[in-house]
């Protein structure tokens, strides 16, 4: 099982054939209406959880699910409040949030891998605002802050990211830099995506 924490709102799961076997489960069988899908479905998440932080317990989210060709399958998580989704015409989940903010902050051991993800989401995003940061052990930082409509266009822009770098917490990281760091600049995306 692999497992990348897209936010504080949102988990990808990646479980292999063998993981399939090792939950009993098969693409093709989930329902969640069912009680056998619910327990499978509790229990990877358990297992998520003792892994990454991630927590769901006595929340609401929403499961979207892809079988893999060689057997497997990816589980996207994402956590919302009661009435965030809904149903449109065709049967698909959206997500009703009014437009907030999100911050994503990620870590960079090279310069060089700081520029590059700039490079490309200068290309990709024009509404991000973003915000440049180094340590005292020469790590760089990117924050950005970003509205959207839905939670999930930003699987979408920002996983490429986690190639170059290490999705960070945000909320530690203003007392960690304020006191082993250095802002570098503001409107990082334009500014070193044009280097």
């Amino acid at each position: 099982m692999e497992l990348i924490l897209i936010s504080d709102d949102k988990l990808k799961i990646m479980l292999s054939e063998e993981d399939m076997e090792r939950y009993h489960i098969s693409g093709d069988e989930l329902d969640y209406s069912k009680l056998s899908t619910r327990t499978v479905l509790k229990s990877i998440l358990s297992d998520a959880k003792s892994l990454t932080g991630f927590d769901t317990e006595g929340e609401r989210f929403f499961v979207q699910l892809f079988t893999s060709a060689h057997g497997g399958c990816e589980l996207f998580i994402t956590k919302g409040e009661q009435d965030d989704f809904q149903t449109d015409a065709s049967g698909e989940k959206k997500s009703t949030h009014a437009r907030r903010t999100y911050k994503s902050l990620y870590s960079f051991e090279s310069f060089y891998n700081l520029i590059a993800v700039c490079r490309r989401l200068l290309s990709l995003c024009t509404d991000v605002g973003s915000i440049a940061y180094s340590d005292v052990s020469g790590k760089y930082y990117l924050l950005l802050s970003h509205a959207n409509l839905s939670p999930y266009t930003r699987l979408d822009k920002f996983t490429f990211v986690l190639e170059y770098g290490k999705r960070e917490n945000t909320e530690s990281f203003e007392r960690y830099i304020a006191e082993y760091g250095n802002w570098m600049c503001k409107n990082a995306i334009s500014t070193l995506g044009e280097l």
